[in-house]
């Protein structure tokens, strides 16, 4: 990929080289400012997880330096981040974890003894991609923010932070609902409308009556009890989860035998005997499937309806022989090829349905074809395999005349299925045979593209290449066992 790619596809990224910000994320605060006018009579900021400095940039241009130079001496903007960052004029930055209450009053005293008009924050956790956790510690991380705002900010301030619209944010919102009187979700045009990410604004603070501020957060404490136990009135706010029942008793995760053990102060239970439901559902929407699946009338799927062809090779496994290295081709029925936009059509003239990818002509890309992933996966599932939460394209070289690119794309080591087997019974026209079930093992099941076709006799000094079957769809059943 170029250097200049992102800057082709990003125009944020670029703008924010081409001004001088450190993040793209500039243009965000810069934005929020422009609908809510959040800078407006603003003297003392705090910048909570500041770094790399792009919001605290914003603030020493439109706070600080917006001001002339004599009131400047007023201004107090202070940044606080775990990790360090390089300096900025106007901003005082402050190293140290916003979930510590020493952190609240180290800034109170950079303020000498006021509080701050404005706190922000544009923290994010690590994602992990599981979408549930990072939601939550996101929740967490702006909990905390509003936690040492509560400290530090002066009433009627302003308060702005970065959430992620999960689906239970509706609680966050409430929660800021009380120390707030007005609470905006908005999204910044330079946002990516990709991205769950969005800014709560929250005006006009001022404390619940009876409120005290503290960092405690019980969902983090060891003795959650205690401390639970410990807060009172508006302080007792946060929704807890609770698990509730006997945790020593049954498990709904666990597998368990049938001969059923006793709990102690259990009487000794029966054994084991089979009983119907007590009332079953009178009319359920499956009633019509359960029939016709007694009587052998439930149609099912049909590999021959999902596949154009199946050739499994001739070889036979010797007898003291585990694994043969036989494979069996399936090509994908689709009106399009695997990673081309073409149409496949085995019988159509010789270079007649060929996309430019087909022909390695530079600069074009392989475009994955959904179908064929579903496909694959419908296959892996007929054949009682294993699919595995990532597989993984990779390129294998090959230097034919009827492969272009030089290589084939395939699934060498990342297979879309893995572990299947699938079983027949093998007749015979003798009399005397008896029908048995055999069963046939399948390491791996892999997407790949085919090459084109070599053509060698329409011509007697050379050969011809037919780019039709080029990047046509197969799936490749690997080491068949028999």
């Amino acid at each position: 990929m170029g250097k200049t790619s992102k800057d082709k596809r990003d125009i944020y990224y670029r703008l924010a080289k081409e001004e001088g910000w450190r993040a793209r994320s500039a243009f965000k605060l810069m934005q929020i400012d422009e609908e809510f006018n959040i800078f407006e009579g603003v003297c003392r900021v705090v910048d909570l997880c500041a770094a790399p400095g792009s919001w605290s940039q914003v603030l020493s241009k439109k706070v600080y330096f917006a001001k002339d130079e004599d009131k400047r001496k007023d201004i107090r903007i202070v940044a606080v981040d775990l990790q360090p960052m390089s300096p900025l004029p106007g901003v005082i930055q402050l190293q140290g974890d916003i979930t510590e209450v020493s952190t609240a009053e180290k800034i109170i005293s950079y303020f000498e003894g006021l509080k701050a008009d404005l706190v922000v924050c544009d923290g994010a956790p690590d994602v992990t991609g599981l979408h549930a956790l990072d939601e939550y510690m996101q929740s967490q991380l702006v909990l905390a923010a509003l936690n040492i705002a509560t400290f530090v900010l002066k009433e009627t301030g302003t308060f702005v932070a970065k959430v992620f619209r999960a689906r239970d944010i509706t609680l966050l919102y409430a929660q800021l609902k009380i120390f707030f009187k007005e609470v905006y979700c908005v999204k910044p045009r330079s946002s990516r409308q990709s991205s769950c990410e969005a800014f709560v604004v929250c005006k006009e603070f001022g404390l619940p009556e009876g409120y005290t501020p503290t960092m405690k957060n019980p969902m983090l404490c060891p003795d959650y009890d205690e401390e639970i136990n410990s807060l009172s009135g508006p302080n007792r706010l946060l929704v807890p989860f609770l698990a509730c029942g006997d945790l020593s008793g049954w498990d709904s995760d666990r597998t368990y035998e049938l001969e059923l053990p006793s709990f102690s102060g259990e009487a000794e239970r029966e054994r084991y005997e089979y009983r119907p439901v007590v009332q079953p559902p009178t009319e359920p929407a499956y009633k019509k499937a359960c029939i016709l699946k007694k009587t052998g009338k439930l149609a099912k799927p049909e590999v021959e309806d999902l596949f154009m062809k199946f050739d499994v090779s001739d070889r036979k496994a010797e007898p003291d022989e585990k694994k043969s290295d036989s494979a069996g081709n399936l090509g994908i029925g689709d009106e399009t090829k695997l990673f081309s936009p073409a149409a496949f059509d085995n019988y159509a003239h010789a270079n007649s349905s060929v996309a430019l990818f087909d022909m390695a002509m530079p600069g074009t890309l392989p475009v994955l074809n959904k179908t064929a992933v579903l496909k694959g996966i419908t296959t892996g599932l007929l054949l009682n395999c294993t699919i595995p939460e990532r597989c993984q394209f990779v390129r294998k070289h090959y230097f034919y005349a009827d492969m272009p690119a030089g290589y084939q794309i395939t699934q060498q080591n990342n297979p879309i299925a893995h572990s299947g087997f699938f079983e027949f019974y093998v007749h015979s026209s003798d009399e005397l045979f008896v029908p048995y079930k055999k069963r046939v093992d399948i390491v791996r099941i892999q997407l790949e593209h085919d090459s084109g076709r070599s053509i060698h006799d329409l011509s007697n000094n050379r050969s011809l290449v037919d780019l039709n079957r080029a990047e046509f769809s197969k799936i490749i059943l690997q080491e068949l066992d028999y």
